[in-house]
């Protein structure tokens, strides 16, 4: 099976998993789970590709499997999860946050501190997107987002002053000639 599964344990959304990796896990039938062409998170007893995790290993002998409607077993229903996109596209400010802190350290002391701010909020974002948290993912996304803006607003204004102090400085020159 090439298919990839995706868990809520603890309230986070982990994964993706390939199907002997879930044996691993030991998820239990009340497990929800999603892969691609679900609607929805489903307990894993209701996907009968996941039945085989559930059969005791005595020759003969299989589980039944009866679906529960959501209420009655006391696990919320999947809307009330977070639903995790795994193809959505998101931006990685880390490379954004770089040129920040360089840009704000060649033109502005206050730059690079918004700079490594937004360096450090990017990786937590990766980090926190690689193993399926989305709701810390796009909070850390975010921040990253604002403390780049900043650093990089920070920067192109030294960068302008910069300028602007050169070119000054120059026609003082040329005019003092």
């Amino acid at each position: 099976m090439n298919t990839e599964y995706y868990i809520i344990e603890s309230g986070e959304r982990r994964g993706p998993y390939m199907f002997d990796a879930l044996r691993g896990l030991g998820i239990t039938k009340d497990t929800l789970v999603w892969r691609q062409g679900l609607a929805d998170w489903t307990k894993a007893s209701e996907l009968q590709e996941l039945a085989p995790l559930f059969v005791p290993d005595m020759p003969g002998v299989r589980n039944s499997y009866g679906q529960q409607p959501y209420g009655h077993s006391g696990y919320a229903k999947p809307e009330s999860v977070p639903h995790f996109d795994p193809y959505k596209q998101r931006t990685n400010w880390l490379p954004w946050a770089i040129a920040g802190t360089v840009v704000g350290f060649l033109f502005s002391c206050i730059g690079v501190i918004f700079g490594i701010i937004a360096i450090v909020q990017a990786n937590k974002a990766n980090e926190a997107f690689a193993i399926g948290n989305e709701i810390g993912g796009e909070q850390a996304n975010n921040t990253a987002k604002t403390m780049t803006i900043i650093a990089l607003a920070f920067g192109g204004v030294g960068l302008i002053t910069t300028v602007i102090g050169t070119v000054t400085g120059l026609f003082s020159t040329l005019a003092a000639i």
